[in-house]
């Protein structure tokens, strides 16, 4: 204890103790003067907090009650709207297009059947007039925004509209495949199918209703009226669709609708009409893709256009196309037996090697069945 020195001691805590009052004091009247400075700041920003939640509560109680108004007013729209057309102008020819829509007189007696409440309305000249345009503009501004709502409504109401349109017409279509698949049932019996061929053709028509720009749904329907001895309708159809997909991506729909139009026109049309099935199927074989090409569909398109030609009795261009079409079948039997899948059978080549010998030895054309 020799080296403490008890004075210096009490100096330094007393200093200390001082010091630590000097500066709570000073600490005090600071946050006294930011405590007035920054309470009124608060007291605002709890102010505007609180007049922004009333609008917001105003704001949906609007939506509210305007969706509570408009269900009841929903029925008196109808006879509104028929009293307004009584106001309406009829068009005289040779009058000017400003002369307005609407005529002023009469539209005072139209404004005069609606529950305008605080909207004062009258008509001069011009037309009706809003004696309160502060309440109009809030009004309006207020619309507007339920509007939005609505048209966002709208859009979500639409698609799922869209997607259950879409929903039945897949189910007519399986109703549809299962009834063809009945009718082929009773034909391999022995038995027509007609009728229920006949009820498939509705069920795909019933399909076509639900989604009416469905490119392969007018396919089955025309192929299912071929099927009932149809031809021309199917035919017409076909051939409304073909222009439809001649600018279109579908290259596979794009070739089978050529073929079905160039074996209905080759079994069931008559000379005339046989030179347009022609353009058409060579115009499918011309817009085949690369991926399409040297396949059994480019196969079956050149003999069809081949045995096109037979029937028109142009026996040059029929053999030229019927040797095109054997050299087709000829490449796939030799992909076929590399153990690559073609779907060309062992029969499409001896098929066209028998038309290519009938036709060089110059042989009236006699229909078959085509195996396509």
């Amino acid at each position: 204890m020799d080296g403490l020195d008890i004075d210096g001691f009490e100096r330094i805590y007393f200093g200390l103790l001082g010091l630590l009052t000097q500066v709570s004091n000073e600490y005090f009247d600071t946050f006294t003067r930011i405590g007035k400075l920054v309470a009124p700041i608060f007291t605002l920003l709890a102010g505007a907090y609180a007049i922004v939640q009333r609008y917001q509560y105003a704001e949906k109680r609007l939506h509210k009650r305007l969706g509570e108004y408009l269900n009841r007013r929903e029925v008196r729209l109808e006879g509104r709207r028929a009293k307004l057309n009584e106001a309406r102008i009829s068009p005289v020819p040779g009058a000017p297009l400003d002369i307005g829509l609407f005529d002023g007189t009469r539209l005072q007696r139209v404004l005069n059947t609606f529950d305008v409440r605080e909207f004062q309305q009258d008509v001069d000249e011009n037309g009706p007039q809003i004696q309160h345009p502060g309440k109009w503009f809030k009004g309006k501004v207020d619309v507007d925004r339920h509007l939005r709502i609505v048209d966002r409504q709208l859009e979500l109401l639409e698609k799922r509209l869209r997607l259950q349109k879409r929903h039945k017409a897949e189910t007519h279509l399986w109703q549809g495949a299962l009834w063809v698949g009945r009718a082929n049932q009773w034909h391999n019996s022995g038995r027509s199918g007609r009728q229920e061929n006949l009820k498939a053709l509705q069920e795909f028509e019933h399909a076509l209703k639900a989604t009416p720009d469905d490119a392969l749904i007018v396919e089955l329907i025309a192929t299912q009226k071929a099927a009932l001895g149809r031809h021309s309708e199917a035919l017409d159809e076909l051939h409304n669709l073909w222009l439809t997909l001649i600018e279109s991506d579908q290259a596979d729909q794009r070739a089978r609708v050529g073929r079905l139009i160039g074996e209905i026109g080759y079994h069931h049309v008559a000379s005339d009409r046989l030179l347009s099935v022609r353009d058409i199927v060579k115009e499918a074989i011309n817009s085949l893709t690369n991926s399409q090409r040297q396949t059994i569909t480019e196969a079956h398109l050149q003999e069809l256009l081949g045995l096109i030609e037979w029937k028109k009795e142009t026996f040059t261009l029929a053999q030229s196309e019927l040797h095109a079409a054997h050299n087709l079948y000829e490449l796939l039997d030799q992909a076929d037996s590399k153990s690559k899948r073609t779907g060309a059978t062992s029969g499409d080549l001896e098929r066209v090697q028998r038309d290519l010998l009938a036709v060089g030895a110059r042989a009236p054309w006699s229909p078959r069945t085509l195996a396509l």
